[in-house]
């Protein structure tokens, strides 16, 4: 774009967002003999990035920009039966994430830094959980006294 006259200038970044997702879900169930066995599994991947100028005046004094890349993978499997008195769900879920992040902002050459922070993930963080409860009494304790309980795992090398 050209300046419009002698006291007008373009000096600034063009701000703009871009996102760009992708992923897939697929779902096996299986019977047998009143119990089922389900499994789920996800995939996504997310591309992020972002720029503005965040002063809005016509000079570079203040603008921000970040992104991201990053591939998340989850599991679960779970069996499930019962009968008239009890029914029952066991299973097991895992989730991992993978990705690299940026952030920054940039002033005026003359007098303000640059500054840009880069942080990747080579060891992803990953989480999992072992859960089980018992649901359906026809006589028995109310919902809140039901039986209910999982086993957490997280892992991550980051403060999340």
């Amino acid at each position: 774009m050209q300046n419009s006259g002698p006291f007008t200038i373009r000096d600034n970044i063009s701000g703009f967002a871009k996102l760009s997702t992708s992923g897939f879900t697929a779902k096996y169930t299986q019977n047998f003999s009143g119990t089922t066995l389900t499994v789920i599994g996800d995939y996504s991947h997310l591309q992020k990035d972002y720029q503005e100028d965040s002063d809005a005046s016509p000079y570079t004094l203040f603008e921000f920009f970040n992104g991201s890349k990053v591939d998340q993978q989850s599991l679960e499997a779970r069996l499930n039966g019962g009968d008239e008195k009890l029914n029952w769900t066991a299973g097991l879920y895992g989730l991992r994430i993978a990705g690299s992040y940026y952030e920054g902002w940039i002033g005026p050459s003359s007098s303000l830094p640059k500054s840009s922070t880069i942080l990747r993930t080579p060891t992803p963080a990953t989480a999992s959980r072992a859960h089980g409860h018992m649901v359906n009494f026809p006589i028995g304790p109310p919902a809140a006294f039901r039986p209910n309980g999982g086993i957490p795992e997280t892992k991550s090398p980051y403060d999340l």
